[in-house]
């Protein structure tokens, strides 16, 4: 019922810009919540199954993060 209903709803919308803007909202919703109940799942399996806290998780993630970091320190300093 809901799809149905929404399908109307973005078939209704004009063709063109109007379209895709409201495609790219409408996905950019959904990545959100995607994103959120992720991070929400994780922290909670991490903490009852392995007890790790917030600084221990900060300690594991430092690694995944570290070349995102360099790359800006690498773009600061060429300019």
């Amino acid at each position: 019922m809901f799809y149905k209903a929404f399908m109307r709803k973005i078939r209704g919308v004009a063709q063109g810009s109007e379209r895709d803007f409201f495609l790219f909202l409408v996905s950019g919703i959904f990545l959100g919540i995607s994103q959120s109940v992720d991070a929400s799942t994780l922290n909670n399996y991490l903490k009852e199954h392995f007890g790790m806290l917030i600084i221990h998780r900060s300690a594991l993630e430092f690694p995944r993060e570290l070349p995102g970091l360099l790359v800006v320190l690498v773009i600061i300093s060429s300019y």
